[in-house]
């Protein structure tokens, strides 16, 4: 796709949220894995809110919520194709045009997070997980990049949802 000079300021406004939201995810899913590895040891945990919310330290060699366990050797390509691949999906869907600051922020919680989960992955093998919701029995332990890459994922959705289908410029 083309870009004209009256969307040169859409394309900022994308790439400006994008960047501030991977920073943001980044930054805020380090501090609090080192927070909760300096404050717990591997397995233990602590109830915040009785019976809402649990803080527990858990390493995962899987992806968000436990899936794929020990499949690590997937999941660094994986993590690595999906920097390209969300980038170039918002680009070709045009959603940088229509809504440059929702489909932004939708791909910075993406990026965000797969990085966040990337860098620790290469780091040690496993992520460091720490977020428990017992009321929701589907959900293992998370962290912050797990829930950032769902909730940018449900974002993503929400967008091809109300995105009108147009032809390729």
């Amino acid at each position: 796709m083309a870009v004209s000079v009256a969307e040169r300021p859409l394309v900022a406004r994308f790439a400006v949220v994008v960047a501030a939201t991977v920073v943001v995810v980044f930054v805020a899913d380090a501090l609090a894995k080192t927070a909760v590895v300096a404050a717990l040891a591997p397995g233990e945990a602590r109830e915040i809110v009785p019976g809402w919310l649990v803080l527990a330290h858990v390493r995962n060699t899987g992806v968000a919520y436990g899936l794929l366990s020990g499949q690590g050797w997937l999941l660094v390509p994986i993590s690595l194709a999906a920097t390209v691949v969300v980038p170039w999906v918002l680009w070709r869907a045009g959603f940088w045009r229509t809504q440059p600051v929702v489909a932004g922020l939708a791909g910075g919680l993406i990026l965000g997070g797969a990085l966040g989960n990337l860098v620790e992955r290469l780091q040690y093998g496993s992520v460091t997980d720490f977020i428990q919701v017992p009321p929701i029995p589907l959900f293992q332990v998370f962290n912050l990049a797990d829930a950032s890459i769902c909730v940018g994922a449900a974002l993503l959705l929400l967008l091809s949802y109300r995105q009108p289908s147009t032809p390729d410029d």
